[in-house]
């Protein structure tokens, strides 16, 4: 086991634990003066000075004045210490349901264009040792016959941020409030549910989503999910076929 102290890096059986919010941030401000932050919900956001400036206070943004955020320069400052981009906003008009692939291009160096903002998010969150006894994750019924065969395998990049690969799961209060989002991304958004009673994966707290929000690095095979979860849940909100009945 190697630990740095300095920076609470600890890399222990290849995991590394990322160190706080607060010590993340006060660590890029001291080393990169050059780009503003601020810290949110999720993690914590880079701003190009002059676009930060032009944000709030309400002056119109030229973007011929944007310097741009070296992104390689970043990323390799974060990573060391178990941070990574998210999310990658440039001077150009992009899609949100197309920001991960636009994101991916950009840190490959496919696209050589100004970034303007980064959104920056801790590899690991705070792991879970009180596992809820039921967990659900929301997928698209395309998915469901690869999913009976092979169960729930981490996949590298979500719709709108690019992430580890992760296993997105929530507890039922965190079910009823994500739906409604997923049913504008998905075509046919199903709810399936997995036991966790038996199921021995390690469970981390999903810094976007901190009340009722989780994620796994690990495979779930097919016998801890239940593709038929016909649970009532506290909102009285029943399921059939694995999505909410509308009234």
């Amino acid at each position: 086991m190697l630990m740095i102290t300095k920076f609470q890096i600890f890399i222990k059986e290849g995991l590394i634990v990322s160190i706080s919010k607060e010590k993340m941030v006060d660590i890029f401000r001291k080393s990169m003066k050059e780009y503003p932050c601020m810290i949110t919900s999720g993690g914590f956001e880079i701003y190009d000075e002059y676009y930060m400036n032009q944000m709030y206070t309400f002056k119109p943004v030229d973007n011929d004045k944007i310097k741009g955020i070296d992104v390689k320069k970043v990323d390799n400052f974060i990573r060391p210490l178990g941070w990574f981009i998210s999310c990658v906003i440039t001077t150009d008009n992009v899609k949100l349901t197309d920001m991960a692939k636009y994101t991916e291009k950009i840190l490959s160096g496919e696209y050589n264009i100004k970034i303007k903002s980064l959104s920056i998010e801790q590899k690991f969150g705070d792991k879970i040792d009180d596992t809820p006894k039921i967990l659900y994750h929301i997928t698209d019924k395309k998915f469901i016959p690869k999913i009976k065969e092979k169960g729930l395998i981490p996949r590298y990049m979500g719709k709108r941020t690019i992430h580890p690969e992760r296993i997105y799961l929530c507890d039922e209060y965190g079910l009823s409030h994500l739906y409604g989002e997923f049913k504008s991304l998905l075509d046919y958004p199903t709810i399936i549910s997995i036991d966790m009673s038996e199921l021995t994966i390690k469970l981390f707290q999903d810094n976007n989503f901190q009340l009722g929000g989780y994620y796994t690095l690990e495979n779930i095979p097919p016998k801890y999910i239940n593709f038929n979860p016909d649970t009532i849940f506290s909102n009285n909100v029943p399921l059939k076929d694995g999505r909410w009945v509308d009234y």
